[in-house]
């Protein structure tokens, strides 16, 4: 799994441009899935607001964790 900073500062931030090429970046190292580390995420509580966000545009899933958000690419 690809762990990837995301600076993020908050949970509204336009993240469709950054996820994108993370995304890419990804897929281009043959993973389908990386990590939003926890030190570069907004606070703990914003977590499943910036998960249903990732679904709904259209990442397969997006899970919180420990570590951060894993977020899986569709494929």
């Amino acid at each position: 799994m690809t762990t990837i900073p995301a600076p993020l500062t908050s949970a509204c931030s336009p993240l469709s441009g950054q996820l994108n090429g993370i995304a890419n970046e990804a897929v281009a190292k043959g993973q389908y899935e990386f990590l939003l580390q926890a030190d570069e995420l907004p606070h703990g509580d914003s977590w499943a607001i910036i998960c249903k966000e990732l679904v709904r545009n259209g990442f397969r899933t997006a899970e919180a964790m420990a570590e951060g958000i894993r977020v899986q690419i569709k494929s």
